[in-house]
């Protein structure tokens, strides 16, 4: 009944390729509190402590608006939801982004004001802007003009001049390891999971998916180039017991994602104290991003003290390693070696 009432105020004519293209955003559960702003603190949440523009999730959100040329990254475009959990009525806010129609190279035809529809069933009230909403496009399709090249391609896209089309204060206050942080997650969208996402999209034109497919991937490797070259790409680390010692073993996410110069790579590490004024070990090298502290150096480690274990990779060729990264590591009372937390130390 609901789509009965819709159409007649959208009509794509009888020839075949006309239609309406419809985009809905569904409503999630709980109660709605207002849009979250990209600067500032939720006044209505009493858990948001941490000013938005400092939150390392909204500040490398930038890379997967650069990804996908989500140029209209704004507060009418997002949502925060209070789910009750508990009998007393407490519970907790969940953030939620929608509005990517302007997306995939869409943006200047977003800003053309496509004929649209909503339908007075969703009962929006005006902060919400579109939440829960179907938005019906008139406008049909041309084949010959399917994508405009020019806004959204790989050949023309810039990782370090892309911007959005309205200030954000998230992305302006986003330095380089919130960039490394979102091309760790980034790199696991390979290209299988993107032609998967893609598909879910049912083009009816199947050229047209794959070459959307292919953009995507093509933007990914230039996002991951750019940021996975200027921070160390180390990281995932876990630790294990081997034999006498403990192994500490990581990820390139830059050899992980087959980037061009990243062949042939080796790894250097060593154990020093927190201060660094004592070395445990000396330099090591490594084929693999991992680093063994035997029982030797286990020995020499102070109970529950913090202590630097460095690694940085070496690219072939490179004359010098890469930034490093220091994985904090402590023995236990047990006699046992933890990770205790990862820091990165950087100009910015």
């Amino acid at each position: 009944s609901d789509l009965s009432a819709i159409f007649p105020h959208h009509r794509g004519g009888a020839d075949r390729g006309a239609g309406v293209r419809a985009l809905v955003t569904e409503k999630p559960e709980g109660t709605f509190i207002g849009p979250f702003s990209y600067s500032g603190r939720h006044r209505k949440d009493p858990n948001d402590r941490i000013p938005h523009q400092h939150r390392r999730e909204l500040r490398g959100l930038s890379v997967f608006s650069a990804w996908l040329d989500n140029r209209l990254a704004v507060e009418s475009r997002t949502a925060d939801v209070f789910v009750g959990t508990e009998k007393d009525g407490s519970g907790h806010v969940v953030h939620y982004l929608f509005g990517f129609e302007s997306s995939l190279g869409n943006h200047e035809r977003a800003l053309e004001g496509f004929e649209g529809y909503v339908h007075p069933s969703a009962q929006l009230s005006p902060i919400v802007m579109g939440l829960p909403n179907i938005t019906l496009y008139s406008q049909r399709e041309k084949p010959e003009t399917r994508i405009s090249h020019e806004a959204f391609d790989v050949e023309s896209f810039e990782p370090l001049l892309w911007m959005p089309a309205v200030t954000n204060a998230a992305f302006s206050n986003s330095v380089t390891r919130d960039s490394l942080w979102a091309s760790f997650i980034l790199s696991r969208f390979t290209d299988d999971r993107i032609s998967a996402i893609v598909s879910t999209a049912e083009f009816s034109d199947r050229p047209l998916s794959d070459e959307i497919a292919g953009i995507l991937a093509g933007r990914r490797d230039k996002l991951l180039k750019t940021w996975l070259s200027t921070q160390s790409p180390l990281g995932d680390f876990e630790v294990k017991r081997a034999g006498s010692g403990f192994e500490v073993t990581g990820r390139d996410v830059a050899v992980d994602s087959n980037l061009p110069g990243t062949e042939g790579s080796v790894y250097m590490w060593r154990l020093r104290t927190i201060n660094r004024k004592a070395n445990l070990t000396e330099w090591a090298e490594a084929q693999r991003p991992s680093a063994f502290v035997d029982g030797k150096a286990l020995n020499l480690m102070r109970q529950g003290r913090l202590h630097d274990l460095e690694i940085a990779a070496k690219r072939a060729g490179e004359d010098w390693p890469m930034h490093s990264v220091h994985v904090l590591v402590r023995k236990t009372g047990g006699g046992e070696l933890e990770i205790a937390g990862i820091t990165r130390r950087s100009a910015r």
